[in-house]
């Protein structure tokens, strides 16, 4: 099976939709996702990988914006520069 690049989009919704599902990390579902649609196995991670900075300051964005109280900057702050 050839990896298909256009069809990216369809993996991405997958793994959000089985990851908010099944409460689990979206890197769970997409590597093994990439796998299956034929991406080699070291790019399948390094792409899961990539994205995790992503998701992440999404999630910091979504809290803030919802309930701002439930972050310790300076907590995070240190486990950052650590």
């Amino acid at each position: 099976m050839a990896f298909i690049p256009q069809r990216l989009w369809l993996v991405g919704a997958l793994t959000g939709v089985v990851s908010g599902m099944l409460g689990v990390g979206g890197g769970l579902v997409l590597g093994p996702a990439l796998l299956l649609w034929g991406m080699p196995l070291r790019r399948a991670t390094g792409t899961a990988m990539a994205l995790i900075p992503f998701v992440a300051a999404i999630a910091v964005m979504a809290e803030l914006l919802l309930e701002p109280q439930n972050i310790d900057f300076g907590l995070a702050t240190a486990i950052f520069v650590g």
